[in-house]
């Protein structure tokens, strides 16, 4: 054959090989059969936040990260709730541009030394938790003494905003729900069980990351999930609205953060991640399950073997045990307050017996502060299947019901409902009569009202192994949600990646919300302006990704597969030995 017409065929093959795949993707797309959606999606979806960007004035200016569980950073002279009194000059300053979000503070005047200034970064976070939002600072020295700060914020700047401002709400909210007249021991008690009630503390799988928001009180309070600092940051946040003393406590040799309060003069240990932790099933937060093990207790007590907290700084010295044996302590349910008086349901010592029937009856209580009366008022029976012989693992398996109020009605439940009653456990109504599994010995494990919401766990006991815990089932709705001010999420609502054959287009439908889609690998996926995706990398078989912008800076991550077709390099390869011989 001529190569006139080797070239022809050559040139035909090409076009085939460059335009063929794509002509029924291009039809597909315009269908939308393989178009994708940007949306606005829960909080759980959103992949990260797009970071903050430094001013360029802050180059070679020396980062220092924010240090929380840092040992030795809380002093005998360490501030408490209330405000920054104790703190260097220049705090003022501080706290004022971090409210403004701006992008850092002059600090010339004062003359703070490097320490100076990185101590008072660490005790805002400590004293002022609603400033959540920046985690470290940038400096800028004259000779010895800091001359300019520059903040890293945690985001940007519009996501922070909208988040302080959802945080706000939900405190506002929160705070709305305080029974009127508490005493100050009644309101930390109050914000213990709630708390407890709405927290989640999370399992933590090995060598998975942490999320930062854990750590902070727009974790605990916004988002309900978080760890040790995060609730004792939040604790101090709502006692100080409420008036009442609180400081941080930390222990680096435990990793471990709580509180202390000031009651009457007597300052006392309050722990409310241990309050909100493990069960006698060994299994972390259970709804509806408070342990008061670690509420108010002198320093003694917090080092005895039953309470094992050690190596700890704090502020002062906790030395009262006026409540050490209050009516808290019989119970692992949460406290109800209700007409001026605490209701309670007493823990059982019965056990399950292997292979046998659970039929206990728990007592109802009320205690009231005014006098000290703690009085039997009810009671509560919880009946549930046997369980399996085969469990090895059930010898605290007492079933100690949860207990709430909400508008005005007490709340609990047995093994299959959950009802609100009257204060003597009487003229109940059932909310829910869950379609449990008897047969895997199912039942219900406990609740909690968030939001106006029940949200209960179940318990399913036929592992040999000691049973799960499935949690977080939406129960009945006892009021409206709140309204709070949206934080703009922004995710893509796709399979976990797209697989992109080379030179076939992918049309990403953007909606107002997405302001830009960028490659992340130009060379291997190109972007157009419309947002469609193409594979320009013949012959790669790689994972790359494209980056979905929203209009505030958040942004999320589409995994991008790039690879060649088996077709494709047949194409190829008879078109080089064509054109070859």
């Amino acid at each position: 054959m001529k190569k006139r017409t080797r070239r022809i065929i050559s040139v035909f093959l090409l076009l085939t090989l460059l335009f063929s795949s794509a002509l029924p993707a291009l039809s597909a797309a315009a269908a939308g059969d393989n178009a994708i959606t940007v949306v606005n999606a829960d909080p759980s979806a959103v992949v990260g936040y797009a970071p903050y960007v430094l001013p360029p004035e802050a180059a070679g200016a020396e980062y220092v990260p924010l240090t929380l569980l840092q040992s030795g950073s809380l002093q005998a002279s360490w501030p408490v709730s209330g405000g920054l009194q104790t703190q260097a000059s220049g705090a003022d300053a501080f706290v004022d541009a971090l409210t403004a979000f701006a992008p850092g503070v002059d600090l010339k005047a004062y003359g703070l030394t490097r320490a100076q200034a990185e101590k008072m970064m660490n005790d805002t976070i400590n004293t002022r938790p609603e400033l959540f939002y920046f985690n470290g600072i940038y400096f800028s020295m004259d000779g010895n003494t800091v001359s300019y700060i520059w903040f890293m914020y945690t985001a940007a700047i519009s996501v922070v905003k909208a988040q302080a401002a959802r945080l706000a709400a939900e405190v506002e909210y929160i705070l709305s729900l305080v029974p009127a007249g508490l005493s100050q021991v009644e309101t930390v008690l109050w914000v213990n069980e709630y708390l407890a009630m709405n927290v989640y503390y999370p399992v933590i799988p090995a060598n998975s990351a942490e999320d930062p928001y854990w750590f902070n009180v727009y974790g605990i309070l916004a988002n309900g999930i978080g760890v040790c600092q995060g609730y004792a940051l939040a604790n101090c946040l709502l006692l100080d609205k409420l008036g009442v003393t609180c400081a941080f406590v930390v222990s680096d040799q435990m990793n471990h953060a709580w509180n202390l309060v000031r009651l009457d003069g007597q300052w006392y240990h309050v722990d409310t991640t241990w309050n909100d932790g493990a069960t006698e099933y060994h299994l972390l937060d259970v709804p509806g399950y408070v342990n008061h093990n670690y509420f108010l207790l002198s320093d003694s007590v917090m080092k005895d073997a039953n309470h094992s907290h050690h190596d700890w700084v704090a502020p002062a010295a906790a030395t009262s045990n006026t409540y050490r044996n209050y009516f808290w302590t019989k119970t692992t349910s949460a406290l109800a307050p209700l007409d001026g008086k605490w209701y309670y349901v007493a823990d059982s010592n019965t056990w399950v017996s292997l292979g046998g029937n659970y039929n206990n009856s728990y007592a109802l209580h009320s205690y009231d502060f005014a006098d000290a009366s703690d009085a039997t008022v009810g009671s509560i029976a919880v009946s549930v299947r046997p369980v399996p012989t085969n469990t090895t693992t059930f010898k605290a398996y007492r079933r100690t019901p949860s207990l709430a109020s909400f508008g005005g009605k007490l709340y609990s439940n047995d093994g299959k409902t959950i009802f609100s009653m009257d204060t003597a456990g009487g003229n109940r109504v059932t909310l829910n009569s869950e379609n449990l599994n008897e047969a895997n010995y199912q039942s219900i494990a406990g609740f909690a009202v968030q939001h106006g919401q029940i949200r209960y766990g179940v318990f399913d006991m036929s592992s040999s192994t000691g049973g799960t815990l499935y949690f977080n089932y939406p129960g009945a709705i006892l009021a409206a949600a709140p309204t709070m001010p949206p934080v703009p999420y922004f995710t893509v609502n796709v399979q976990d990646n797209i697989d992109l054959c080379y030179h076939e287009p992918f049309k990403l439908i953007s909606t107002p919300q997405a302001t830009r889609i960028e490659a992340e690998d130009p060379s291997l996926v190109k972007v157009d302006a419309d947002g469609t995706l193409h594979n320009v990398a013949f012959g790669k078989d790689e994972l790359t990704g494209v980056w979905v912008y929203g209009p505030d800076g958040q942004y999320t991550y589409v995994i991008v597969a790039v690879y060649t077709d088996w077709w494709q390099w047949i194409i190829w390869i008879l078109l080089f030995g064509w054109v070859w011989y």
